[in-house]
């Protein structure tokens, strides 16, 4: 659905700005999403049109997850924070949106059985995923993206360089073990629906 020509050229331009800013494809993809959603929903044809109320019902409005709400706040905050600076809007409306708490999911880690047996019966390429899961903490596409190149020795100990969303890193200790296996491949990502392959 085609947008109006205000809403196209100030989203395109935010887009711009987010590429200049290093962000991640994905990571831009889903800002805009939420922008054009927010534009669609409103049928406003200017982001000068939207008030702080209007987001307010859309937000209501919608059966969305806290995940969700949180994720479009911080797009639309930063997309109007942009309008501001281009002065095509006088001021922000999405920074009067309510605060949205962090959800708490209930913590459902394996039981000691269903550990003990993949140990014993997994293949050696998925106990090695199973490993970096709990061992390392690993989340999966985290698992997916990891290669023989991210395990670094510091002095101490090993480490390993995990690559998350948005093109965001971090370090966590590994033992010895895990990492003479990973240094052993690398995992590769093969289409979606498909698990991650360890060659």
């Amino acid at each position: 659905m085609t947008l109006p020509t205000a809403w196209e050229n100030a989203i395109e331009d935010w887009s711009k700005w987010l590429r200049a800013a290093g962000r991640s494809p994905r990571t831009i993809r889903t800002r805009i999403g939420h922008v054009a959603a927010i534009a669609r929903l409103t049928h406003t044809r200017h982001p000068a049109e939207i008030s702080t109320n209007l987001l307010v019902e859309c937000f209501s409005a919608r059966d969305y997850s806290v995940e969700h709400r949180r994720s479009s706040r911080v797009s639309l905050t930063q997309f109007f924070d942009h309008c501001i600076q281009q002065r095509l809007v006088t001021h922000n409306p999405a920074g009067g949106l309510p605060k949205i708490s962090e959800d708490n999911p209930r913590a459902r880690p394996a039981p000691d059985w269903l550990w003990e047996e993949l140990v014993q019966k997994a293949p050696p390429r998925e106990l090695l995923m199973v490993r970096l899961a709990a061992e390392a903490g690993l989340r999966r596409e985290e698992i997916s993206k990891v290669s023989r190149d991210d395990v670094t020795w510091n002095g101490d100990g090993y480490s390993l360089i995990v690559h998350g969303k948005g093109g965001r890193q971090r370090i966590v200790p590994i033992n010895d073990g895990l990492a003479e296996q990973l240094q052993k491949g690398r995992f590769e990502w093969i289409p979606p629906g498909c698990p991650a392959r360890y060659v």
